[in-house]
């Protein structure tokens, strides 16, 4: 409509004179400007995800490339409100105890100072090590200077403000071996985001060299000895009784490894929080238990150990009572 009424103006009503002939180059113009500002809208999130339009032949390219005036990683991580931060720390810095403020200010003092240097804080779960991260984070991010905060895990860097993967943030491999190397290479954004980085905060860093480690639990089935009608029934098989997967019970097969968040899917103790739908992350596996750490509710960081229990199924379909004894979770990224 304001194209049509233009057009009348220009042309019927001789506003600026007599047209002889006249092209839409201004709307062809438009339009280019128009797709080129969402092409580099969709570049610019694509970087920060550490690709590229580039990467598909097919696709059209802005004609002013991203990476020659920014690099959209650092300004990811120079976007945090310095006001929140500054009162975030306030509020939160009160509540340390005298051990993380010995911590927190000796590493201030390196990173400040410029000293550099690396630091291996350990604790328990619950300690406050996910606290401590926060205090470190706030002040120096509040300064416009970069953290970049990574966990060994997807569901630890969840817990941090800002959080990555190591494996995501370095380039390092799945499945990394003595042979492995990151791939990380000179002069792209993601080698130059570390670069600039004043402090890199590594959550479970040991946790690294487990990763690679992966277990196989296998239930042990049999018929409930209250069902006196089907405890002698030789169609009843062990392999049979492997092979059910009915509601409330864990499968057979139960893969984990070291990091994988895992569900209860049992009621074990209310008070503590270890509950029927609790997540939980594996921190370390035996013959006849895991340990594992809450990742939700009210009891997150606490740790507790998992044994291997005798779980009936809910499933009521079934014409026979049986019984499972397994570890009662069911892994969210590893089962069979």
């Amino acid at each position: 409509m304001k194209l049509d009424s233009l057009m009348t103006d220009l042309t019927d009503n001789e506003i600026l004179g007599k047209t002889v002939a006249c092209k839409f180059i201004f709307l062809l113009i438009k339009m280019l400007r128009k797709k080129e500002g969402a092409l580099l809208e969709i570049e610019k999130i694509l970087k920060s995800n550490e690709t590229s339009l580039s990467n598909w032949e097919k696709m059209p390219k802005p004609f002013c490339d991203v990476a020659d005036n920014q690099n959209v990683l650092i300004l990811d991580e120079l976007s945090y409100n310095h006001e929140e931060l500054s009162e975030e720390h306030d509020r939160d810095i009160v509540k340390m105890t005298d051990e993380q403020r010995n911590i927190c200010e000796e590493i201030m003092d390196a990173v400040i100072e410029k000293k550099g240097g690396l630091f291996f804080v350990y604790g328990f779960g619950g300690t406050g090590k996910t606290f401590l991260w926060r205090l470190l984070s706030a002040p120096i991010r509040s300064r416009g200077k970069i953290v970049l905060n990574v966990a060994s895990s997807g569901i630890a860097s969840l817990l941090l403000q800002g959080g990555r993967t190591a494996h995501s943030r370095f380039g390092i491999p799945i499945d990394p071996d003595e042979y492995s190397l990151c791939n990380l290479p000179p002069r792209t954004d993601s080698a130059n985001l570390v670069k600039e980085a004043s402090l890199i905060i590594w959550d479970e860093a040991p946790m690294m060299s487990k990763h690679c480690e992966e277990r196989i639990y296998l239930s042990s089935d049999s018929i409930d000895p209250s069902d006196t009608r089907s405890v002698n029934d030789q169609a009843l098989t062990p392999d049979f009784l492997n092979s059910i997967k009915a509601s409330g019970l864990p499968n057979h097969k139960l893969r984990l490894k070291i990091g994988c968040p895992v569900m209860l899917m049992r009621n074990i103790d209310h008070v503590g929080g270890l509950m029927n739908g609790t997540r939980l992350q594996i921190i370390d596996m035996s013959d006849l238990c895991v340990k594992a750490r809450i990742i939700t509710g009210k009891k997150v960081g606490e740790v507790f150990l998992i044994p291997r229990l005798f779980i009936t199924p809910s499933d009521k379909k079934l014409s026979f009572k049986m019984r499972r004894r397994h570890l009662p979770i069911c892994g969210l990224c590893y089962h069979d």
